[in-house]
């Protein structure tokens, strides 16, 4: 196999079987995560069913978009290893002060303490700083286990803020993506007839949004934009968002599809 992270898995899923042992990736992007099990697949011949008893996905949390995939059965083993990832809480020492924080901010504040970005999974930024009420915005960070202490001891600035890292026992309930349901009308399940309906904006226009590589499906461009969306694919529209297609809830008289689709916001 020429995929290095392809190779990897199929590395990982053998090395399980071979030696019933507890494997675990990196955090993966949502694109390799989705293939992995098709990956596995098409290289052995394994049923789905069987590699799916070998294979589970987290990322510390409901609904998170980077995971690790675990190798092994705690039925088959006899015994349990837990992921191991943690819940790293950052918060502006003086709310009343902060920056306006972004997602972005964070990720950047821990790129440039040299920390690989595959040992981080989501970041989930909560909140508004700069509040008088002195409530501050606190972003929520997974990641490896190894690599928190690092972080809890050096994360100490983003943008011009000071801030305080600790890790947590869990990961509080409030985190999970939260979204708003929509009802489409389109004529079919094809990305751009679906994408042009989120963007209130004509077929014409929203094939040249995949021309110009402002979509990505599932974490990776899409140009194709007459693929067919299956349920659970994430789409992302630059300058639109993120949602997910939840699939078909009725065909109209006129012969048309209405369709279900979450929006992150």
């Amino acid at each position: 196999m020429d995929n290095l992270p392809g190779k990897r898995i199929l590395d990982l899923y053998q090395a399980s079987e071979r030696n019933n042992t507890f494997y675990f990736t990196d955090f993966l992007p949502p694109a390799d995560a989705a293939e992995a099990e098709g990956i596995i697949r098409a290289e052995t011949g394994i049923p789905m069913d069987v590699i799916r008893h070998m294979v589970t996905a987290w990322g510390g949390a409901d609904g998170a978009e980077r995971v690790m995939l675990r190798f092994g059965n705690a039925d088959l083993f006899g015994y349990e290893v837990p992921f191991p990832i943690v819940t790293i809480k950052a918060e502006p020492l003086n709310a009343k002060f902060a920056d306006e924080l972004t997602h972005r901010d964070f990720l950047g504040a821990l790129m440039n303490l040299g920390i690989e970005r595959d040992v981080i999974g989501d970041i989930i930024v909560r909140g508004a700083a700069g509040r008088k009420d002195g409530k501050s915005c606190a972003a929520y960070i997974f990641a490896e286990n190894a690599i928190a202490p690092y972080i809890v001891e050096n994360l100490t600035r983003v943008k011009h803020t000071s801030v305080m890292c600790r890790v947590l026992t869990e990961a509080p309930d409030d985190i999970a993506p939260e979204f708003e349901s929509l009802r489409l009308n389109v004529a079919s399940e094809r990305a751009d007839s679906i994408v042009s309906r989120i963007c209130n904006i004509s077929r014409a226009k929203a094939q040249q949004m995949f021309s110009q590589h402002l979509i990505t499906l599932d974490g990776r461009i899409l140009e194709n934009d007459s693929a067919l969306l299956r349920e659970g694919a994430v789409i992302s529209i630059r300058g639109y968002g993120k949602y997910i297609f939840r699939g078909t809830e009725h065909e109209t008289r006129k012969g048309r599809l209405m369709v279900l689709v979450d929006r992150y916001v």
